[in-house]
């Protein structure tokens, strides 16, 4: 179940033109957990969360952490405002738990989001 809702992010995000445009390789900047050096400086990550069920009949079991990655502050919080369009005009359904700016211990800046996936 893991594999199938990592792939429904990426499908979700790389499918959405406004937020890869603002990647610096497109579809290519949009990767799970860790990126690469070549994914240049505005870039995607993500991880699934499976936190068991929260309660009987629960339809949130699963989180995707989102982090937007980028040399400044406005571009992050500009693709973490795709990020969110790009879920929201998913035919998956997604509901939007939280954001939070982060800056890392290299340096680089990025906006982090943190969405249910209900099933």
């Amino acid at each position: 179940m893991l594999v199938q809702k990592s792939e429904q992010i990426y499908t979700d995000l790389s499918s959405f033109t406004a937020l890869t445009n603002l990647l610096t390789n497109g579809v290519n900047s949009i990767r799970p957990l860790v990126a690469e050096t070549l994914d240049g400086n505005a870039f995607i990550t993500y991880n699934i969360r499976f936190n068991g069920l929260l309660a009987k009949g629960s339809t949130t079991d699963f989180q995707v952490a989102i982090q937007s990655w980028s040399e400044n502050y406005n571009t992050s919080l500009a693709i973490a405002d795709q990020v969110e369009n790009a879920l929201g005009e998913s035919n998956n359904y997604y509901t939007y738990l939280s954001a939070e700016p982060k800056f890392s211990e290299q340096g680089q800046i990025y906006t982090e989001q943190i969405f249910n996936i209900k099933k």
